[in-house]
């Protein structure tokens, strides 16, 4: 998507804008909540939705997201699993311990390069989408897979692929797992079984 040679097009002429791929928010929390609120959303949804993002408000303003990566990230650094009382401390904790505060915008007539040239270029996984000053959405991986199969890019995966696979069994732990990730310095592992 990010390639811009004479094979590949340019994603300003051939895409509508970014707001046509954002995800919109099906959930918003206030920042007086509980980690415990967004874990149950999270648990309703049953991992059929793993790019949901929840907006989080303070006086009708979003101040902050909260998604699986940083529940995820919540649960390894509490050592959660290791007795009961270490998961209630942590649903009990309030939201703002855990949500993404910096939440960087985009205006939802931006190109989706812009829009994916921000998440590389800040190492985030979502941006808020916002038009008229109103936060309609979020755009992250998922939304850049989207508008890369609408371009119908016909360049080989061996000419985009990552060329390091890092993979891991599948009877490693998750504490195993994001503990690779950190150290190797990548977002992706590879389970085999």
């Amino acid at each position: 998507l990010l390639k811009n040679n004479s094979s590949t097009p340019s994603v300003e002429r051939t895409l509508p804008p970014v707001k046509h791929y954002v995800s919109r928010f099906s959930h918003t929390l206030s920042i007086d909540d509980r980690v415990g609120d967004a874990l149950d959303l999270f648990a309703a949804a049953g991992g059929a939705n793993s790019a949901m993002v929840i907006m989080v408000v303070k006086g009708g303003s979003v101040v902050g997201i909260v998604s699986q990566s940083d529940l995820i990230r919540a649960f390894h650094t509490s050592r959660f699993g290791n007795s009961e009382g270490e998961q209630e401390r942590l649903a009990a904790r309030p939201l703002s311990a855990l949500m993404t505060n910096c939440v960087l915008t985009i205006e939802g007539s931006q190109s989706v390069e812009d829009a994916a040239r921000t998440l590389l270029r800040e190492k985030v996984h979502n941006i808020v989408v916002v038009e008229d000053g109103q936060p309609i959405g979020v755009f992250g991986p998922g939304q850049v897979f989207r508008a890369t199969a609408d371009l119908r890019i016909e360049t080989p995966l061996r000419d985009i692929m990552t060329n390091v696979i890092f993979e891991v069994d599948v009877k490693e732990s998750l504490r195993s797992g994001l503990r690779f990730l950190q150290s190797a310095g990548v977002r992706n592992l590879v389970v085999r079984d």
